[in-house]
């Protein structure tokens, strides 16, 4: 999450193209978090006067995301500040969201480990996580949405409801008898094998063993769509060197760094949707401001997304508790097959409207659940 120097540009060229295959996706819009260029609207909800924030903390947001004095007043006071950002290519939508909160930054980072306990939201229907190297009991609890399994029914390469590489495509056409009265068990078992060998090989081997999605034409790799992120927003990620090589490198590790990897259910424009997450944590001892930098960095989505990188930063805030607090900045880009085509233009408009308010009911939640669980300790 970005400079105002960082162009926010970049999708595939080909993208409007697939974008048609997935016609089929719905009309509607997936609403996404995201950001690394900053400008546009900002929504500011009510607030109650605090102490300013440190010079410090002020300065490296100014620096990193050229947040408006006014916005950083209305943080000051205890306001959730939600911006939607400019993104200049088509296949994003761009947002920031600021908050102060009550609890110290490394009490934060507890929580946020507990995935099962931290992802909560209106749109979120399950959470679970993957042990490290994952196993078939990690995705137990996991079902296949019914008309996922009816995409998967027809599912051909290249024609397909269902984000797969080819191999798993040609695999579930073959192995699982449609017909047969436990069609859906083999076809959730099959899934569950294929999505943990994906996950085990990602942890093995980082990049080189992310997937290709060969349900539409032209196919997208997953690698290649998040290098593509990463080069369009050089300025945020050479900001936290330690996390920008942990990325890239993984599994090679920075010293102190935890990493995380969670599977999730939300709710996505009129249908339910997984994603697979790798989730990176870092301290940063060397920044003034900034006590830890996070990535959440999306390598599996059944549907719409192409790519998605989240980044978290928690910095000191010794004015917003007596014992010190943290001012949360969370920012997200994503990459998005649905918003291109004849509607593309009314799509982002529609999420611009509403992409404010669903930044600022998350940082809302985040705030009163961490700050309710710090008082109770």
């Amino acid at each position: 999450m970005p400079s105002t120097t960082v162009p926010c540009a970049g999708s595939r060229p080909a993208a409007a193209t697939r974008q048609t295959r997935h016609a089929r996706a719905r009309q509607g819009v997936v609403i996404v978090l995201l950001a690394l260029c900053v400008g546009g609207d900002t929504h500011i909800t009510a607030q109650s006067a605090t102490a300013p924030l440190g010079a410090a903390a002020r300065a490296r947001v100014v620096e990193l995301f050229d947040v408006a004095a006014a916005d950083l007043r209305a943080v000051e006071g205890g306001a959730i500040v939600a911006m939607t950002l400019d993104a200049a290519d088509d296949s994003e939508v761009a947002s920031l969201g600021l908050v102060r909160l009550a609890v110290p930054p490394a009490f934060y980072v507890e929580q946020m480990q507990d995935v099962e306990t931290f992802r909560t939201g209106d749109a979120v229907v399950q959470v679970g996580t993957f042990s490290h190297p994952a196993r078939l009991a990690d995705l137990a609890d996991l079902a296949l949405e019914t008309d996922d399994l009816s995409d998967l029914r027809r599912c051909r390469v290249s024609d397909c409801g269902v984000q797969l590489p080819a191999e798993a495509i040609t695999q579930l056409a073959s192995q699982v008898p449609w017909t047969a009265p436990d069609a859906r068990e083999r076809a959730t078992a099959l899934m569950h094998a294929i999505l943990i060998r994906y996950v085990a090989a990602y942890q093995r081997q980082g990049d080189a063993a992310l997937m290709q999605y060969d349900d539409a034409n032209p196919p997208v790799s997953v690698g290649e769509a998040f290098a593509r992120l990463r080069a369009d927003s050089p300025g945020i990620l050479t900001a936290f060197p330690a996390l920008d090589r942990h990325l890239q490198r993984f599994p090679d590790t920075e010293p102190g760094t935890r990493d995380l990897f969670y599977w999730t259910r939300e709710r996505q424009s009129g249908k339910v949707g997984l994603t697979i997450t790798h989730l990176a944590i870092v301290p940063t001892p060397g920044d003034a401001a900034i006590a830890f930098a996070s990535a959440s960095k999306q390598i599996y989505a059944t549907h719409y997304f192409d790519t998605s990188l989240g980044l978290t930063l928690l910095l000191h805030d010794p004015g917003a508790a007596p014992g010190g607090g943290t001012l949360l900045v969370y920012a997200n880009r994503s990459r998005i097959d649905v918003l291109g085509g004849l509607l593309g233009g009314l799509k982002r408009a529609i999420i611009r409207s509403r992409v404010k308010g669903v930044v600022e009911n998350n940082l809302r939640g985040v705030r009163d659940r961490l700050e309710r669980a710090y008082a109770e300790q």
